[in-house]
């Protein structure tokens, strides 16, 4: 549940692109901008998760959303900030 609110709070924020996405998205969870290594990572496990699920866009971008806010909040650096 807690993945799928973080995937609509995303997709609904005024970003303009998934990279835009990606930086709220982390931004939310850990309080500050992914680095370099980071972002490539998202942003392939992003495109990775949009190629695989099926349906139509809207539904497919929502589901890999669901995938990164999965990722994001089960960081351990997410649980147990410091």
């Amino acid at each position: 549940e807690f993945a799928e609110a973080l995937a609509q709070r995303v997709l609904k924020s005024p970003a303009k692109n998934e990279a835009e996405r990606i930086d709220y998205a982390f931004r939310l969870c850990l309080s500050r901008p992914p680095n370099a290594d980071e972002k490539k990572r998202l942003e392939e496990l992003f495109h990775q998760q949009f190629a695989q699920e099926k349906g139509d866009e809207p539904a497919r971008r929502q589901e890999a959303w669901k995938t990164m806010a999965r990722v994001l909040l089960n960081l351990d650096e997410t649980i147990s900030r410091e």
